[in-house]
């Protein structure tokens, strides 16, 4: 987004009958040496004639008439363009009902000239004649809002006094904006936040004239603004936890972007928090819905591997409903991400399975392990409970460039937890070391097993899975085989309610012989795939490679 070099102003009063008012607020603009924009929006006699009177000859005063009324999204729209066309940076649109202190133009105006890519609004302070249905519309849209963009840095949406980057909001409005009237100056503050715009407010007096009147229409802009504010919280939720779904034109997953991942658990996190878990997935589903519906490459990858699972004699379905069933698990699971590192998944919620045993003779051996895990389930779950565990730390291996924002999530959700993740974009010497120390420190390292790195994509074997070739990692073998520790495969899936969790020792020592290391990786590999294909047995649905997992052009060993 190109930054703006120069400061060039002007106000913006959008009308529809308001002219009562209307040459006191054109006056003082001018005072100011703005110059003015006035928009009627249709207005009907006397009020037309009366808006059209405030003109001036010189150009100080400019009005321009919309020959339907639009709403005032669309006043504020065409105003925008016309100052374009004249070539002003700003605007600080003035709503023509009087009801805001003008002396907060000029402080406005003054933070505006200093921060110019910044969205500058008012913020109200309502004195004692203020509705209080105004006011409680207007906290219900704080709450949203709130939702919509994942934090409380806009404190009011609803103000008509604020100043907008021209050429900037006029890109928003017309990609994204739909809303054209009491609903816009919500949905418009909205996405330019989501867009990169910062948001700033100052205190702004509210007063509302006897003689004014309010052009808010309860039953038609009461429903514009539900309809909108659906429409802002199922499009954050489809940027936040699916925006890696968009179509990429790759056959391996590391071409795709994860970039909603680490988002998405703050995103789901904060709805639940708000809203508890059955709400927070009656929010979800639709957008789960809108990005199958939307996310071609996904939904085919689904199905085929939903074709092979049943072809492997799994019990599954394999057409557009089944895949749109494992779109809507994928949901759940995102919510049980959230539930879990917000602390609300107790022990007593999962259950461990026989191999447990085991594993809990190295733990209280303060014995570190290598647990090889896959995105089959929900292995979050184990994680946020097993970091409850004050005697031994859990890390997390991600070939990722999120990591210290996942960690930022994380502490916020749970700033007890023992669980972090490591960003490692390729193994050498000194991570090695690094993650050597760890483990005999008596710390877990928990490593994606059925996922390559993008910088180690050459380092795969194809090994038989559910009926073909598929091209798994090496990289989790070679990092066992480093470290010289015991390493398990785990599966976690939601059953009933509850989370069945299995255990698998893979080996007390990954031992890879030089002579004899591509075998070795080959039968590791092979060992791990017949356990991964054995937990997909028990949950087909919840396996979330959403790839084309046997893309036949992958090289492998």
């Amino acid at each position: 987004m190109a930054s703006i070099s120069e400061f060039k102003p002007c106000a913006l009063v959008p009308s529809f009958n308001h002219y009562k008012g209307l040459p006191t607020i054109v006056e003082r603009l001018t005072q100011l040496a703005l110059p003015v924009i006035v928009v009627d929006d249709g207005s009907a006699e006397p009020a037309a004639s009366a808006i059209a009177q405030v003109a001036q000859s010189d150009g100080s005063v400019r009005v321009f008439r919309n020959s339907q009324n639009g709403g005032k999204g669309a006043a504020v729209i065409r105003g925008l363009q016309e100052a374009q066309a004249l070539g002003f940076t700003h605007t600080v649109q003035v709503d023509a009902d009087g009801q805001h202190d003008l002396d907060a133009v000029e402080e406005l105006l003054d933070n505006a000239r200093v921060e110019p890519e910044m969205l500058w609004s008012g913020r109200p302070i309502y004195e004692s004649d203020a509705p209080w249905g105004r006011r409680i519309g207007r906290y219900i849209t704080h709450f949203w809002v709130w939702v919509e963009t994942l934090s409380f840095q806009i404190k009011d949406t609803m103000c008509g006094l604020r100043v907008y980057p021209v050429s900037r909001t006029l890109e928003v409005c017309e990609a994204e904006v739909q809303g054209r009237r009491m609903d816009f100056d919500i949905e418009v503050m909205v996405r330019m936040f989501w867009n990169g715009t910062p948001v700033r407010q100052i205190p702004v007096k509210v007063n509302y004239p006897a003689e004014n009147h309010s052009n808010f229409d309860a039953l038609r802009d009461n429903i514009a603004i539900s309809k909108m504010h659906t429409r802002l919280v199922l499009s954050m939720l489809y940027r936040r936890l699916f925006g890696w779904l968009r179509p990429v034109r790759s056959a391996h997953w590391a071409d795709q972007r994860e970039r909603g991942t680490y988002w998405g658990i703050r995103c789901v996190a904060t709805i639940y928090r708000l809203l508890g878990a059955r709400a927070a997935m009656v929010l979800i589903a639709p957008v789960v819905a809108v990005a199958f519906l939307c996310s071609g490459d996904a939904r085919r990858a689904s199905g085929q591997y939903l074709a092979r699972a049943r072809q492997a004699g799994i019990s599954c379905g394999s057409a557009w409903y089944h895949s749109l069933w494992q779109f809507l698990n994928f949901g759940r699971a995102a919510l049980d991400k959230a539930s879990a590192w917000n602390g609300d998944i107790g022990a007593e919620d999962v259950w461990l399975g026989d191999g447990v045993a085991s594993l809990r003779d190295q733990v209280g051996a303060g014995q570190g392990i290598v647990v090889l895990v896959s995105h089959q389930g929900n292995p979050e779950v184990l994680r946020a409970v097993a970091s409850k565990q004050k005697s031994f730390v859990v890390n997390i291996f991600a070939h990722t460039k999120h990591a210290e924002n996942f960690n930022s999530v994380l502490r916020k959700l749970d700033p007890g937890s023992q669980a972090r993740l490591i960003e490692v974009t390729a193994l050498n010497p000194v991570v090695a070391g690094e993650l050597y120390d760890r483990v005999q420190r008596g710390e877990w390292l928990v490593i994606a097993a059925d996922r390559t790195p993008v910088e180690a994509r050459d380092n795969l074997v194809r090994i038989p899975f559910l009926g073909d070739e598929a091209a798994f990692p090496t990289g989790p073998f070679l990092i066992s085989h480093l470290l010289e520790c015991p390493v398990y495969m785990m599966g976690c899936h939601r059953r009933d309610g509850r989370f069945e969790v299995s255990w698998e020792k893979l080996a007390d020592r990954v031992h890879l012989p030089r002579a004899k290391r591509g075998q070795g990786l080959r039968d590791y590999a092979g060992r791990y795939a017949a356990f991964l294909e054995e937990q997909i047995r028990k949950a087909p649905y919840q396996w979330f490679n959403f790839f084309n997992f046997w893309a036949s052009e992958q090289k492998a060993k």
